[in-house]
Parts: structure tokens; C-alpha cells; sequence
């Protein structure tokens, strides 16, 4: 958590921080990548943090819309469940 923004920590609720069972990398990855997605109440809002870790021995040109795909994968996740949703933000850091 120390490395997300101030403006970001303040607003989540940390006791409802929750790990989720989800891994959204590709099968193909999984040796040199892991992923962990939790939920918590932001502003009593339910929200994300997806955390990513790759090692990597030489810039990937496309890593920017890789990491596109698993947050629309997340997105799309969060809608199935949530149906009745009001909007949707989304942070990127």
C-alpha cells in the first residue's frame, strides 16, 4: 500500500481489502508472470487493486495493451457480478 498515490489510500476502507481467486494471465505466462486482484470499499464504493508481476529480459513492446486486456477481463468480470452498477471508474497509475 506504500506505493499507491495519497490521494488513493485515503479513499480505501483498508479492513475490507480482500484477496480475489481470479488470475487473469495468460496460460502461456504463467512461468515468468503472477497477478493478484483485491476488492475493497473505496469511498464505500466497491473497488479494485490488480497487482502485476513479470519478469521480463527485454522491453515488450506490447506490455501497455497486454495489461489492457487483463483490465477489461476485470472490468468485465465486475459487470457480470455487479448488474445493477451506476457508472464505472477506472484509476491507472
Amino acid at each position: 500500500m506504500q506505493h499507491l498515490p495519497s490521494e488513493i489510500k485515503g479513499q480505501i476502507q483498508l479492513n475490507s481489502l480482500r484477496l480475489q481467486r481470479n488470475s487473469y494471465i495468460d496460460d502461456n505466462l504463467r512461468m515468468q508472470v503472477t497477478d493478484l486482484l483485491f476488492n475493497a470499499n473505496f469511498n464505500r464504493e466497491i473497488g479494485y487493486i490488480y497487482l502485476l508481476v513479470e519478469h521480463q529480459s527485454r522491453p515488450e513492446k506490447l506490455m501497455p495493451f497486454r495489461v489492457l486486456k487483463y483490465m477489461v477481463a476485470i472490468m468485465e468480470d465486475h459487470l457480470k457480478k455487479i448488474w445493477h452498477y451506476k457508472y464505472f471508474v477506472m484509476l491507472m497509475n
